[in-house]
């Protein structure tokens, strides 16, 4: 089962572009250094997502279930998303290079979730063993080789120890069925942008010619934030549904869920701040709350299967909601972002994030692929975002040669912008968790 790919970490999941030699390596440009920086983030944040997802159905459906299979399947599209950027930079050898080493130590991550969930700590250490010795020893090895001593072989070692660390006490949690599970699984896709950071600038330093812009610096730091931060936005709404399914809304653990996406949340509210000043983000937050009241009425009808609920919500989040927001967001980016093109790109957000709650709520076993397509629809307002932010401020974060990828006047780039602010704002991640913890305490 493919599942057993799915545990390679974020260093995997960046690093997987640097497995074969140099010289094995495609030729051609590949585009901005900071979109690559940008693809390993999301790409490595979708991993411990889905990765957690499928222990988590596991765990609440058993390892023979449809939703257990539904969700290894979705966990394989992420890895051939990510076997894909092998070979774009080196190559089909490379690929299957890093294959080899690859599969074995998921297979030591598959052992550890098996040992977790039999409450058999002997083979848990054993996995626990291999993954820091036997697996370490041989991808650190691979990666120093591979980008010419750019990553040394220590400096590796100490990166897939804080990956291993995190996906552990993931996965501990979960099997467990802890209340900070959301947290643990918080911490390990948030720790996933390390690594991508530190493999697209060896990338990008390898291979200087290739490759646009910088995969380091304010423009680049801030594509990658607002990546992660925007997936996580969709995982850990996601995890709220999913908690109230298995759990309850009155639960502990639909409690502790909520408190994680509020932790997302601040760190997308800072941002605010930080761009546009308190006033922005409080008129952001009028709007917002409103919004989150829509979508917590479209769970609380998906659950309790009352169409009429999930349908009225629907129509207030197409209806008032894009109205206002879209006239705020085209008002502060000074006519930047056009309001018919902001509509256009909520739409397909509203779209994707209904069909995965109703997949949770439903207990479908498309319900992962779901999450997944929510999740990447969020790498390209990510990506438009920051090159408006960059192209609004550029003394503050350089220009849109920094590696973000630079918006135009089309409407099509300019609604994938707008979506993206949707990250910057911190739009419905804020919302969801506290809105969907008053409605549970409000009964």
């Amino acid at each position: 089962m493919r599942i057993v790919r799915a545990g390679m970490a974020a260093l995997v999941a960046g690093a997987m572009v640097l497995v074969a030699a140099p010289a094995a390596a495609q030729e051609g440009p590949l585009g901005s250094a900071g979109d690559l920086r940008a693809q390993l983030t999301a790409l490595d944040v979708q991993h411990v997502n889905l990765t957690t997802l499928a222990v988590q159905n596991a765990v609440q459906f058993g390892a023979d279930s449809p939703q257990f299979t539904g969700a290894t399947r979705a966990v394989d599209a992420n890895t051939n998303a990510l076997a894909d950027a092998i070979g774009s930079v080196y190559g089909s050898s490379a690929r299957q290079q890093f294959d080899d080493i690859w599969s074995e130590h998921v297979g030591f991550f598959v052992d550890y979730t098996k040992g977790a969930i039999a409450g058999d700590d002997a083979v848990k250490q054993r996995a626990d063993a291999q993954l820091r010795g036997t697996y370490r020893d041989k991808f650190s090895a691979l990666l120093s080789g591979a980008t010419q001593g750019r990553l040394g072989a220590d400096a590796v070692k100490q990166v897939l120890a804080g990956h291993i660390d995190s996906l552990e006490a993931a996965i501990d949690a979960i099997v467990a069925k802890r209340p900070d599970a959301a947290t643990r699984i918080q911490e390990a896709a948030g720790y996933m942008t390390k690594p991508a950071a530190a493999v697209s600038a060896a990338i990008d330093d390898q291979f200087p010619d290739r490759f646009t812009g910088s995969a380091e610096g304010p423009a680049a730091d801030l594509l990658a934030t607002l990546t992660s931060l925007d997936q996580q936005h969709v995982a850990q709404t996601v995890a709220v549904v999913k908690s109230a399914v298995a759990f309850g809304p009155d639960s502990p653990q639909f409690r502790a869920a909520a408190q994680a996406v509020d932790a997302n949340t601040n760190a997308l509210a800072d941002g605010i701040g930080s761009v546009y000043g308190s006033s922005a983000r409080q008129q952001f937050d009028d709007i917002w709350s409103e919004h989150v009241g829509f979508f917590v009425a479209y769970t609380n009808g998906a659950l309790g299967g009352n169409d009429e609920m999930k349908r009225e919500a629907d129509a207030q989040l197409r209806g008032t909601y894009r109205d206002k927001f879209s006239a705020l967001l085209s008002g502060a980016t000074d006519g930047r972002l056009a309001a018919d093109a902001v509509k256009q790109v909520l739409a397909g957000h509203i779209d994707s994030l209904e069909a995965a709650i109703d997949g949770v709520a439903a207990k479908s076993g498309d319900a992962p692929a779901k999450v997944s397509e929510a999740e990447l629809y969020m790498q390209k307002p990510a990506s438009a975002v920051a090159g408006a932010v960059v192209a609004q401020f550029p003394a503050r974060f350089g220009t849109a040669g920094s590696g973000v990828l630079a918006t135009t006047a089309s409407t099509d780039q300019v609604a994938a912008v707008a979506a993206g602010l949707l990250v910057v704002v911190g739009l419905l991640t804020v919302g969801l968790g506290r809105r969907a913890a008053a409605a549970s305490a409000r009964g």
